[in-house]
């Protein structure tokens, strides 16, 4: 099984279909600004951190379960 795939999946299905035209349509100079947006703000690194420790200590507990 591969977890970051099902998290993806979850992702994408649990668009709004305004998300999901958003994405459809979005030109490389949206992107490019949502990229900078998402770089600036505080709760992105917030989350992205949380997300980063959350995995990691997910995968440690998995392992240490295989043992």
């Amino acid at each position: 099984m591969n977890r970051n795939a099902d998290t993806i999946e979850q992702f994408i299905a649990e668009l709004t279909p305004a998300e999901r035209q958003a994405i459809a349509t979005a030109t490389p100079e949206d992107w490019a600004k949502a990229a900078a947006d998402a770089a600036t703000d505080p709760k992105f690194w917030a989350e992205l951190g949380t997300a980063i420790v959350t995995g990691f200590l997910q995968g440690l507990a998995r392992g240490l379960d295989n043992r």
